[in-house]
């Protein structure tokens, strides 16, 4: 058996000792230059990188052909940390026979507007959505007939795209009018119904051994905020409370309505004032940010090595029912800072009761411009508390009245 993990973006955040020595000693990683140079020693010590900075499924396939030669392809097990990989890695599977994932799934963890499609029916909350037709939806007529449909402001974003990147809220027509000069030709946008509520997101290990672990977390601000300026982390939320059984219920019909396999996902839903839950997007990945460092601090589970494990199982039947939540072992949260517009004063430590680690992309006297998308911070923070109520208490004032970073201009 050979094990290959396809790494565009992103840095390894694995904990290889901890991994079954037959992965370890098997494995290959198809890597880009940016990708290879994230490389930990540890990393490197692990597997036998082969560069490509092709990474269309035609040019994968000739790259896996020769890494497996001789061994069948169906030999083979693949995985990805890489949001826009997923796709791409469920045609390989399905083209060369390989167990897991295959083309007609993973297309449902990536294109936002497919995932929707396939929601229908299922009694999943979905926001209105069109998907954008560039002959059709353009213009001051355009701009009419989204903000009939959807109401004003609605939310634009492609389809394909993680971080994000590319997406913009709509409330005027001058808004629109600047998203369309903006917008990238040749991308796939849709449209949402802007949702009021608070984002939480929920992270769930599927693996046909065991009933789904899941873990839920709540987000300071949705991630658009971020590019308005406010910083973006989240807290794991209480396994007893009333709201955690909801959103993993919530998870668990959706993960069951797109026909989840073996795999770790990422989902992302907002609760609104109305006490429902609306339904934002999946991703069949490990979460992001710093999620995956606050999951290890508070459950002791690594989430990027139970996605090696759950991938390159091939597993395809699993349960989606009878969900279990890992004890808390500590207290943790985390946050990423936007730059701001301006130049740059002071930067400012967070005043936490937990203990911060903390590090920056910006010093005083740096010129800075506002993030086009969340892989843009500035700084990132993670906060260790003693207790859950110091950690909620933390949560909050990094929310509500943290001021990372002082403008110049702003200095008492």
């Amino acid at each position: 058996m050979m094990y290959v993990l396809f790494q565009q973006d992103g840095r390894l955040k694995v904990d290889w000792q901890d991994n079954p020595a037959e992965i370890n000693r098997n494995l290959v990683v198809i890597a880009s230059a940016v990708a290879a140079a994230k490389h930990r020693p540890e990393d490197r010590a692990c597997f036998r990188v082969v560069r490509t900075e092709d990474f269309t499924v035609d040019a994968l396939e000739k790259i896996v052909r020769e890494v497996a030669d001789p061994l069948d392809p169906r030999e083979l097990r693949l995985a990805t940390f890489d949001d826009h990989l997923v796709a791409i890695l469920g045609q390989l599977r399905t083209r060369l026979g390989i167990p897991g994932q295959g083309a007609y799934e993973a297309i449902a963890f990536f294109d936002k507007g497919v995932m929707k499609a396939r929601l229908a029916g299922s009694g999943i909350r979905v926001p209105r959505h069109v998907v954008l037709d560039p002959a059709r939806n353009t213009g001051e007529a355009g701009y009419r007939e989204l903000a009939a449909a959807l109401g004003s402001p609605f939310f634009v974003k492609p389809t394909g795209q993680a971080g994000s990147t590319g997406t913009a809220v709509i409330g005027s027509r001058a808004d629109w009018r600047v998203w369309q000069a903006i917008r990238e030709p040749g991308c796939e946008y849709e449209a949402d119904e802007f949702i009021n509520g608070t984002l939480f997101h929920a992270d769930t290990i599927l693996r046909s051994c065991r009933p789904p672990i899941v873990i839920t977390s709540e987000y300071t601000v949705p991630n658009a905020e971020f590019l308005r300026g406010r910083t973006l982390g989240s807290i794991a939320m209480d396994p007893a409370a009333k709201i955690t059984k909801e959103l993993t219920d919530f998870n668990l019909a959706v993960l069951a309505a797109l026909g989840a396999s073996a795999g770790v996902y990422h989902l992302e839903a907002f609760a609104t004032p109305a006490e429902d839950w609306v339904f934002l997007e999946v991703a069949a990945r490990a979460p992001g940010a710093m999620i995956t460092e606050m999951y290890k601090a508070d459950f002791g589970i690594n989430f990027q090595n139970e996605t090696l494990l759950a991938q390159f199982s091939g597993e395809s039947t699993v349960s989606h029912t009878a969900p279990v939540s890992p004890r808390s072992l500590a207290h943790a949260v985390w946050a990423w800072v936007p730059p701001r517009h301006g130049v740059v004063a002071k930067v400012n430590e967070p005043e936490c009761e937990g203990a911060v680690t903390s590090y920056w992309r910006c010093q005083p006297g740096d010129e800075l411009r506002p993030p086009e998308a969340l892989m843009q911070r500035v700084g990132g923070i993670f906060v260790e508390s003693a207790s859950a109520d110091a950690a909620r208490s933390d949560f909050e004032y990094l929310r509500d009245k943290y001021q990372p970073l002082t403008m110049r201009g702003e200095e008492l």
